[in-house]
């Protein structure tokens, strides 16, 4: 009766409304009164709501903390975003416009290919070691703003060493990593079909796909994808092909990019904590460690990529400028 009157991404409200008034300042999840979710796995959860087998097999996945879960879904609400946004954006010509115009004006002060060797710090400033062109070189500065992943990050020699709740927040806070299968086909074959291509599959080889690059001036189609790391073209397009239930299809050129082969970019948002940890994790996994800040997807209470990455960035300017 719910989903009849409900699209199915709020199917997850019929379980989670009860719950998330109590959360009143989406940066503190353990005044809400629900400490003691942390170290209930979210599926037992709704169990305990009665929930149905097919309701926890959407909402919850196995061996994330309720809490996590239910504190995410409250931040959404107190942004009044949808739990599964039905309007999404992107810049014309492409989101790479937004860091090629970063990029312009910061000119020269971007510097490439230079991989950080090692970080060490005092009250009174950080050194950086990194390596250009197979040579060692040092960069001395008041502050460091950290934006890598915590997955490089974690294998990084730091002097002084982190402190241990330091060391196991950046050392534990779980990722995931994907891949980007897209098609070109010789036309957009689903408007003759009438069959929308915005499909969810979950599969390891195909896991959702969209259109796009409707605004580009072709008959051509072209179908982006995420699937699980390691994914070849070949694979992403047999399942496709598997379940797409029109008759026009035309792709005639399947790639993939992996972001799993690059170290500095495998690791892509984090994922929900297990039982116990967000109580060990949060704050201190995003607090910064003397003169030592931290921005990106990870270090921020909702973990959606630019969104996270900009309110983190913001925060820790902030928190310098304050400073200073």
């Amino acid at each position: 009766q719910f989903l009849a009157r409900h699209p199915w991404w709020e199917l997850p409200s019929l379980y989670f409304d009860p719950y998330l008034d109590k959360f009143t300042d989406e940066y503190r999840p353990f005044d809400a009164g629900l400490n003691h979710l942390d170290h209930v796995a979210m599926d037992q959860w709704l169990k305990q709501q009665d929930a149905s087998s097919s309701a926890i097999r959407y909402i919850a996945g196995t061996g994330v903390s309720a809490l996590h879960v239910l504190w995410h879904a409250a931040i959404l609400k107190l942004r009044k975003v949808p739990l599964f946004p039905p309007k999404v954006f992107r810049l014309k010509g492409g989101n790479q416009g937004m860091t090629d115009a970063f990029a312009s004006r910061l000119g020269d002060r971007v510097r490439l290919e230079r991989p950080i060797t090692g970080i060490e710090h005092s009250p009174s400033g950080v050194r950086i070691r990194y390596r250009e062109s197979g040579e060692e070189k040092t960069m001395e500065a008041e502050y460091l703003v950290c934006c890598m992943s915590a997955v490089m990050l974690r294998q990084i020699p730091v002097h002084p060493a982190w402190p241990e709740s330091k060391r196991y927040a950046i050392g534990t806070v779980p990722y995931y990593t994907a891949s980007r299968p897209f098609f070109q086909s010789r036309s957009r074959f689903w408007e003759k079909d009438g069959v929308s291509p915005n499909i969810e599959f979950n599969e390891h080889a195909l896991n959702h796909i969209w259109r796009m690059a409707d605004d580009v001036d072709t008959q051509r189609g072209l179908l982006v994808s995420t699937a699980d790391a390691l994914t070849t073209g070949e694979a992403a397009l047999k399942t496709f092909r598997r379940y797409y239930a029109g008759k026009s299809e035309d792709i005639e050129v399947a790639l993939v990019h992996d972001w799993s082969r690059d170290p500095w970019v495998m690791a892509c948002e984090t994922l929900n904590y297990p039982p116990g940890n967000l109580t060990r994790l949060w704050p201190v996994l995003v607090e910064p460690h003397g003169r030592i800040h931290f921005a990106g997807a990870y270090a921020d209470n909702l973990n959606w990529g630019m969104e996270a990455a900009t309110r983190s960035a913001n925060r820790a300017a902030a928190r310098i400028e304050s400073e200073s």
